[in-house]
This record gives C-alpha cells, sequence and structure tokens, in this order.
C-alpha cells in the first residue's frame, strides 16, 4: 500500500506525509517516554529534572547544572534517572533536542 500510495502522481505529497508521520509517531513515543517517571517510589526528582530539561532545552544543559537545581548529587541523579527512563540523561537531553527540531520542521 506504501509503495503504491509513493508511487503516484503526487510522490512530493506522498513523501513529506510519510515524514510528518515518522515526526508524529517520534513525538508520540517521545511523550509516552517522557511520562513514565518513577511512581514506585515516588520519586520526584525524575520529574522535576524532566521539567527543568523541557524548560531548558534552548540553552545548553549540563548534569551538573540539573542536580544543583535539585540540591543532589550528579551521581544520584544519573543513577535515579537512568533507573527510571532506561537511558541516561545526557540520551533523554540529545532525545528532547532532536524532537525539538524535528517540530520546527
Amino acid at each position: 500500500m506504501l509503495q503504491s500510495f509513493l508511487s503516484s502522481p503526487n510522490r512530493q505529497q506522498a513523501i513529506y506525509a510519510a515524514q510528518l508521520l515518522s515526526v508524529i509517531l517520534s513525538g508520540l513515543n517521545f511523550t509516552l517516554h517522557h511520562n513514565n517517571q518513577d511512581k514506585a517510589t515516588g520519586n520526584n526528582y525524575v520529574g522535576d529534572a524532566l521539567n527543568y530539561i523541557h524548560h531548558h532545552l534552548n540553552h545548553r544543559l549540563y548534569i551538573d547544572d540539573i542536580a544543583k537545581e535539585l540540591n543532589i548529587s550528579r551521581s544520584y541523579l544519573t543513577r535515579i534517572f537512568k533507573a527510571s527512563q532506561h537511558i541516561s540523561v545526557n540520551q533523554y537531553i540529545q532525545q528532547a533536542k532532536i524532537h525539538q527540531a524535528c517540530l520546527y520542521l
């Protein structure tokens, strides 16, 4: 079905639609991943870190600055973040920045 859609006379529109669908699905995956917080322990630090990251995406983000803002150590932040989100803080920041850039396309 996708192949016939891409070979249609409106190929440019089909490519654009496929790219748009990709961005939407990426955003949905990112949002679902973003909302996956550590509810078992009631850990608010990860949620606060996520909020800090999303409010400062247009700036250079450092783990030390996030930890300082939350008044916890860098090692504790990286450990609980990885346990909760299943990716590192830096990987999450990169994904968030890529997602934001896709929205501007």
